[in-house]
């Protein structure tokens, strides 16, 4: 186990005292409350429980405890109030009874889940509040950005309560908020579980740019039961990036931030998934589904990934399916070449997508990439530098309208929620879409046996407003420790780094522990109550 030295402890009280939610934690406990104002503990809380995360891979309150009165020296006790003087001036630790009772309040006072007796107004109020304090904790890890790429994607976690069928008197601990869902299991094949699933707004670098710029952190998250549909958390995330007022997140010069997502997202209708995007300033990156590679007919143009194509498109080139990561690098290779020659016959966009998915887009041989005997003069170029040429292309009143004008207008259609900026399967659109896979990593980090290690058993309670609150204190764990090594790899690359940011400070040279005597620890306890 690390020895907790000053530098973790101030790095951890930074943050939480940087997010002011203690005050927002404090002020829900007092809703509906009378008589004189109590003790709560809540920094201590917030403290113990970002500093044991890592240290212990759970969230038990056991855990907490231990990590505030037996893990900390004696004087960084009193530095987070673990330690204290009692009403006669005698120093005391903090007790577990008094860490239940911080949890218990969170669970009384903000609980919105099945069994929550309250409206639906005061459930909604108490979940918006949860997720706030969760959000704050984040901002309080993330510096300005530099990039404005992010990936989506969420992950199911058991719930510690095993899935009980049958008569709801049978003993046993039951998750009312949890459900039944899939998820992708290690070996790579489905499986079932019962819990949550957690969703993930991560930073990535903007494509071409160098990773080192910025530490892959969480900017946001959400937790719903297994099986919730993922467009209203996913919305609800980067509708509070938009709204955020932080440095540096999403100021209005931006015109579009970049979203990477998998096929679970764009498998949703436009109306509901992209639409909102696109009302958003988004610009979504995705792959397609098996079911969706080959061409089908729009107003007698050819359509794939949401890109009309040639009427006269070669059908040696329909239906490219891609060989996925464990192919060899010549299936692969081959892939891309067949996608970039079947690139060459698509129209090019010139306009849009406007928030509607209305796009214009030219013929492809006005565009230099084939030659066609209808456009005048492209024949004679595609000749001289080895394109392919349109043979019988159609004509007559019944030819498709891209044949008859250069440009042409795309309506909103069932391929719409597929539009992307890079041509899917191309190169440029591999390089793009690869750093999705940071967002994975991520999950990956947080379910790791030697770091938050969340899992099922992380936390041993139960409820949607504990899992909100637990997998959003995991996260700002995360968060607070990728953000320290990143500055460390930083400085010790002679990188400059603000020298008020305490997340940037060199690290402290650890000398080793000693076991105190009794004296020693009584005069480190007076030393405190003299000062």
């Amino acid at each position: 186990m690390k020895a907790l030295t000053r530098q973790d402890v101030e790095l951890v009280a930074s943050v939480v005292d940087e997010s002011g939610v203690v005050q927002t934690l404090e002020d829900a406990f007092r809703r509906g409350a009378r008589g004189p104002r109590g003790r709560y503990n809540t920094r201590t809380f917030l403290i113990g429980a970002l500093l044991s995360i890592p240290e212990k891979g759970n969230a038990h309150l056991t855990s907490i405890h231990e990590t505030l009165t037996r893990d900390l020296p004696v004087d960084l006790q009193w530095h987070c109030d673990a330690r204290r003087h009692d009403e006669e001036g005698n120093a005391k630790v903090i007790s577990k009874s008094e860490l239940e009772n911080v949890q218990k309040r969170i669970q009384r006072k903000l609980g919105y889940g099945v069994g929550t007796d309250c409206s639906e107004e005061e459930r909604s109020e108490r979940a918006a509040i949860l997720e706030s304090v969760v959000f704050d904790l984040l901002d309080a890890t993330l510096p300005a950005r530099c990039y404005r790429s992010y990936a989506l994607d969420a992950s199911g976690i058991w719930s510690w309560s095993r899935f009980k069928s049958g008569p709801s008197s049978e003993k046993g601990c039951f998750d009312p908020d949890a459900k039944t869902g899939g998820k992708t299991a290690k070996s790579g094949s489905a499986e079932w579980f019962f819990g949550y699933d957690l969703h993930a707004l991560v930073r990535v670098k903007d494509m071409g740019k160098d990773a080192t710029n910025e530490a892959i952190l969480i900017e946001r998250v959400a937790v719903t039961a297994a099986s919730t549909d993922v467009v209203e958390p996913s919305l609800r995330l980067l509708r509070s990036l938009r709204d955020s007022d932080e440095d540096g997140r999403w100021s209005d010069d931006v015109e579009k931030i970049d979203l990477l997502v998998d096929r679970h997202y764009s498998y949703k209708t436009d109306k509901r998934w992209g639409q909102s995007l696109r009302g958003l300033g988004v610009r979504q990156h995705l792959d397609l589904r098996k079911d969706e590679t080959a061409f089908v007919d729009y107003n007698g143009m050819r359509m794939v990934g949401a890109v009309p194509h040639c009427p006269r498109t070669p059908e040696r080139l329909n239906n490219l399916t891609n060989p996925g990561p464990a192919a060899s690098l010549a299936e692969k290779n081959t892939f891309r070449d067949r996608v970039e020659v079947r690139q060459q016959w698509a129209l090019q966009r010139t306009d849009g997508p406007d928030v509607d998915g209305e796009q214009r887009y030219r013929c492809p041989a006005l565009n230099g990439t084939i030659g066609c005997p209808l456009q005048p003069g492209t024949t004679e170029v595609a000749v001289t530098a080895g394109l392919e040429i349109v043979v019988d292309p159609p004509t007559g009143p019944d030819a498709p309208v891209c044949c008859s004008q250069q440009k042409v207008t795309i309506q909103p259609n069932g391929q719409t929620k597929l539009v992307q900026e890079h041509y899917w399967g191309s190169r440029k659109w591999e390089k793009r879409y690869s750093d999705r896979t940071y967002v994975e990593g991520v999950f990956g980090t947080l379910k790791n046996r030697n770091t938050e290690c969340i899992k099922r058993g992380f936390i041993q309670t139960v409820g949607i407003e504990m899992a909100t609150f637990w997998y959003g204190m995991a996260a700002v764990s995360f968060n607070i420790r990728t953000r320290r090594r990143w500055s460390l790899q930083q400085l010790a690359e002679g990188v400059e780094l603000d020298s008020d940011d305490l997340f940037a400070k060199p690290q402290q040279t650890f000398h080793g522990l000693a076991h105190l005597t009794e004296e020693q620890r009584d005069e480190i306890d007076g030393n405190q109550q003299t000062s």
